[in-house]
């Protein structure tokens, strides 16, 4: 009996321990999993200071930043169709990536059947270790540049630095470099749409007239079903990709040849219908808070900034530092560092 009571006493004595240790484990999970976010945001924005250190040396090499997406005319859509060459392949050298700039045919478009192998390139620089989302189809990237202060289309007259065919100089961002926002990052999705790193559209031109992480599941009506679309993603469709017969860097202005006269319309659907009109949208969900307004066409549409980091998303400046902004940061100000030369007292620091 003695024996039996003693064996017993033990098993319960194991059995507390065991829950001892269960409950030290369940406290300290948090605190690792924290420290593990940590260590991705740190290298987040590793990631972002070299991609602002190539920027600089393309600006240093060009006398000017690289343009953040080139085409014949704008606005941009977010649309598989133009030349779209952007600010990414122009930094490719700076950043170790000289065999995939060479592997670019800078004389047609980024949708063409000639980029499908680099538009499939997976470049690590490009990617935010918190994102769980990774292609098996075309790359992309999880950072933007910024083309506005407020949500507007892509388009010449913007007032970031990298815009439609921008030749932005330093000595132009007359707000000082400290105060500009250069970079930044965005969520990427599983969805049809993405168009890739290459790609000088919204999947790597951003503004800043939302607040940062607002919702930005918008999708674009009619073109998850049209034909040519899926084509064009698939690489089974030749667009004719629109280009450049000279080099991009040693022109004042890319000598573009004039895109087909349907470029700008709208686009039908399977059902014959054109893409719904954004008001259809906000119906719905109800307009963002922003500045700006709301395009006609919702491939037009281009978006906030957005991190995967919790609460909080990268920013890279122009002087080079890179920032953690927080997603009560005053909305003034935000838009404000997405501005090269609005002259305006900053109200804070980011």
């Amino acid at each position: 009996m003695r024996s039996t009571a003693r064996y017993a006493f033990t098993l319960v004595e194991l059995l507390v321990v065991i829950a001892i240790i269960g409950v030290l484990v369940s406290l300290l999970l948090p605190a690792v999993q924290q420290a593990r976010e940590t260590a991705r945001r740190t290298q987040c924005a590793t990631h972002q200071g070299q991609l602002l250190l190539a920027l600089h040396n393309y600006e240093y090499a060009h006398l000017h930043y690289p343009a953040g997406t080139i085409n014949a005319e704008g606005p941009i859509r977010n649309e598989p169709r133009g030349y779209h060459h952007n600010w990414i392949s122009g930094i490719l050298p700076f950043i170790e990536e000289q065999v995939a700039h060479k592997h670019i045919d800078f004389n047609v478009g980024v949708y063409h059947a000639n980029q499908a192998a680099v538009r499939q390139l997976e470049i690590s620089l490009l990617e935010c270790p918190s994102s769980p989302y990774y292609s098996d189809s075309i790359a992309v990237s999880h950072y933007v540049a910024i083309h506005n202060h407020c949500e507007l289309p892509i388009d010449t007259d913007n007032t970031g630095v990298f815009f439609l065919n921008s030749r932005t100089k330093s000595r132009e961002v007359s707000d000082g470099l400290a105060h500009t926002m250069f970079i930044s990052e965005r969520k990427a999705t599983d969805s049809q749409q993405e168009l890739g790193w290459l790609s000088g559209t919204r999947d790597t031109l951003r503004n800043t007239g939302q607040r940062l992480n607002s919702d930005d599941a918008i999708l674009v009506p009619g073109f998850g079903n049209d034909p040519v679309f899926q084509q064009m993603l698939a690489g089974t469709h030749d667009p004719q990709g629109i280009g450049v017969d000279v080099d991009e860097e040693e022109e004042d202005s890319p000598d573009l040849e004039e895109p087909a006269a349907n470029d700008d319309q709208p686009q039908p659907d399977a059902s014959g219908k054109t893409p719904a009109d954004f008001s259809d949208f906000t119906q719905t969900h109800g307009t963002p808070p922003l500045l700006g307004q709301l395009p006609g066409d919702p491939r037009l549409y281009v978006g906030p900034i957005g991190s995967y980091h919790p609460n909080v998303a990268v920013i890279g400046l122009g002087d080079g530092s890179v920032r953690v902004l927080t997603e009560t940061i005053d909305g003034v100000v935000f838009r404000q560092l997405g501005h090269k030369s609005d002259g305006q007292l900053r109200k804070g620091n980011p």
